[in-house]
């Protein structure tokens, strides 16, 4: 019977030990990611014809964009999980950004956008000195944070 109960004991902490290891790489692997930056961007040759026919985002919508991203580094800042999920296109996490400034509650939005296309304006957050993470706002169905 003692037998039994210790080997239930040692299986149950084993169990919880590759459980916790488990998340312990989860969250290694996250914080890997989101360490190494934005991806590349593809370089388009100067030579290649534009052949989009859509505008850009204008001037106010990216006023717009800008409002929302003000929003959700509110929400970053607040540590509020809650209103930055709200502020997201899936409705699902608050992303990776969220993760990262609040731990650090000083986030900031860089000033102008990077990327302003058809649908979508990229805004720079500074998390820490010296860490820029982006965002993107996209305008439709409403405006959103897709990070």
């Amino acid at each position: 019977m003692v037998l039994i109960a210790l080997l239930l004991a040692a299986g149950g902490g084993v169990w919880f030990w590759i459980d916790r290891q488990d998340k312990y790489d989860d969250a290694r692997r996250k914080m890997a990611e989101l360490s190494a930056g934005p991806a590349p961007t593809p370089t388009v040759e100067a030579s290649a014809p534009d052949t989009s026919d859509d505008a850009p985002l204008d001037a106010d919508k990216v006023e717009q964009a800008r409002e929302h991203a003000e929003k959700f580094v509110a929400a970053i800042n607040a540590k509020d999980e809650a209103a930055a999920i709200a502020l997201t296109c899936r409705k699902v996490t608050p992303g990776g950004v969220y993760g990262v400034g609040a731990v650090t509650a000083s986030a900031k939005l860089v000033d102008k956008p990077r990327i302003v296309d058809v649908e979508r304006a990229v805004f720079d957050i500074e998390v820490s000195p010296g860490r820029v993470l982006p965002i993107e706002v996209y305008a439709e169905p409403e405006w959103c944070v897709f990070n």
